[in-house]
């Protein structure tokens, strides 16, 4: 079918910036949709709702930090896409803490401070290897320090071929 690619990282890593790019590189709004796979809890519904919608899409893009029920049982949810031949690639996108302090604090809004931020990357390290490995899927890592937001697209796109 086409691709479902899942971007993990803390906040600041370039999740929503970098999701929007590989949209533009993999056909715009009509080819692929962002998929925000934090939806979970009471505003699981909600979730639901963007699943199926997203599953009518050629290409998908997910984006994952914490997701709760979505991190610690992703089988609820990616067999959708395994079952559909979508083809699954997970992406650790890593960059220094001070550069993920640099980019939330150039943001403006949800700014957390340096001591939140530290302790968000720890959260996050946590769980940096459980999900694929539940998941059943392909994850590699992809240092973002000093590349636009293009280059990263491109080297993921290059990921999956």
């Amino acid at each position: 079918m086409g691709y479902l690619i899942v971007l993990r990282g803390p906040a600041g890593s370039g999740k929503d910036t970098i999701g929007k790019e590989l949209i533009k590189k993999l056909g715009g709004d009509d080819q692929a949709r962002l998929l925000d796979l934090d939806i979970t809890g009471p505003l699981e519904k909600q979730f639901n709702k963007s699943l199926q919608e997203s599953l009518c899409c050629k290409h998908v893009i997910g984006m994952l930090f914490w997701g709760d029920a979505h991190t610690e049982n992703p089988e609820s949810w990616i067999n959708n896409f395994k079952n559909r031949n979508y083809t699954i690639l997970s992406v650790i996108l890593d960059g220094s803490l001070n550069t993920l302090i640099q980019r939330v604090k150039a943001r403006g809004h949800n700014y957390k401070p340096p001591e939140e931020m530290k302790q968000r990357v720890h959260e996050f390290n946590q769980l940096r290897d459980w999900f694929a490995s539940k998941a059943g899927i392909r994850e590699i890592p992809l240092d973002t320090e000093g590349k636009s937001t293009t280059e990263v697209a491109e080297e993921i796109l290059t990921k999956l071929k």
